[in-house]
């Protein structure tokens, strides 16, 4: 089974789901304990901590766009699917393709202009934090890559679109 031509994709595909789940139970848990921590120290301590807000804004973001990715590889985002249930199977078929093809579209545009908006602000500093602000806009770099490899995948058939059906 190693040897199968599409194995090794299928292995890529897991290690992006595993490395996606990690990153994002890690983020889920940054955010949770830098809180705390917040909170900790500005009521018990009454010192607060000046860097937990920026850096639990910035990990909220990577939060957010890692799981735009999740759900693009799941299928599970949000679509209103009235009236392609009233069409036949096949015109539903070709819907989602179309579909897979319009999204492809969007997340290579949050691609370029991610790309664009990182090397515009790689030279401004966060306000508190000793990152540039481009940190913020490499999540939308790395969200519109892995969705977009995500759905040519689930297109080309290696991961079959996913057909609508009536519940």
């Amino acid at each position: 089974m190693a040897g199968e031509p599409g194995s090794r994709r299928l292995q890529i595909i897991g290690w992006l789901a595993r490395l996606e789940a990690t990153l994002a139970v890690g983020l889920f848990t940054f955010i949770v304990v830098a809180n705390t921590m917040q909170v900790a120290w500005r009521a018990v301590l009454h010192d607060p901590l000046s860097w937990t807000e920026e850096a639990v804004r910035v990990a909220f973001i990577w939060v957010v766009y890692v799981g735009a990715v999740m759900a693009v590889r799941k299928r599970t985002h949000i679509s209103v699917d009235f009236f392609v249930l009233l069409l036949p199977e096949r015109s539903r078929v070709w819907s989602a393709r179309v579909n897979q093809v319009l999204y492809i579209g969007f997340f290579a545009t949050v691609f370029v202009q991610a790309v664009k908006l990182t090397l515009h602000t790689s030279s401004m500093s966060l306000a508190v934090l000793p990152f540039p602000v481009a940190i913020i806009y490499v999540a939308g770099i790395v969200c519109g890559a892995l969705s977009v490899a995500h759905l040519v995948l689930q297109l080309t058939g290696t991961r079959p679109v996913a057909q609508v059906v009536p519940c």
